[in-house]
């Protein structure tokens, strides 16, 4: 395997990741409205 193509899945999957996180994090605030603030600090 070249060192480009291992390059682009690393690249993809650390953005897949974050993607990921962001999106689970987006879900879980919108689950809890009543208690945003407290979730703000973790």
């Amino acid at each position: 395997m070249s060192m480009k193509k291992a390059l682009r899945i690393l690249l993809s999957f650390i953005i897949g990741c974050i993607i990921g996180v962001v999106g689970h994090y987006t879900l879980y605030r919108i689950g809890l409205p009543v208690e945003p603030f407290i979730y703000m600090a973790f």
